[in-house]
């Protein structure tokens, strides 16, 4: 069975999030794991499904074009990587709730959408971040090195 190289990026996701579930487990606190291991194992469930998905698809190679997914080699996934560390350095330093709104609106607008949805989305899905985790399941979000440098 020859692997696509989607196939090696699904593993890989799926052993490193293996791998910080299971260091999340060692935290002494229930508040301290809960973020990571609930996060984490949302995560592994649906990469799994995607492994599963890209395992049983066909290995035939004349259908037309059209009918294939396009192949995404390193090159072409860089922009989409850059993003994601981009946004882990940004909650680094500057914490959740003041990197998320600030990513969404850069990244809606970086394609090309109207400043009215870029907030839109943003105070959305901050605002459910804040509800659901903050408030229903008290977990502190990490305040950011900058942040935690201020107070």
């Amino acid at each position: 069975m020859k692997m696509r190289p989607s196939t090696y990026l699904v593993i890989t996701t799926l052993v490193v999030t293996a791998v910080v579930i299971a260091y999340s487990l060692t935290y002494p606190y229930l508040e301290s794991k809960l973020l990571p291991v609930l996060v984490g194992s949302i995560l592994f469930i649906l990469t799994g499904i995607q492994l599963i998905k890209e395992l049983r698809l066909p290995e035939d190679t004349s259908a037309p074009m059209m009918e294939r997914a396009p192949e995404y080699g390193l090159i072409e996934c860089a922009p989409s990587a850059a993003w994601i560390v981009g946004l882990c350095l940004a909650i680094y330093l500057f914490g959740f709730m003041a990197s998320i709104p600030v990513f969404v609106i850069a990244y809606i607008k970086s394609h090309g959408r109207g400043w009215s949805m870029a907030i839109g989305v943003a105070a959305s899905l901050t605002a459910f971040i804040y509800v659901v985790f903050i408030e229903l399941l008290q977990v502190d979000l990490h305040p950011g090195l900058f942040m935690d440098f201020l107070s």
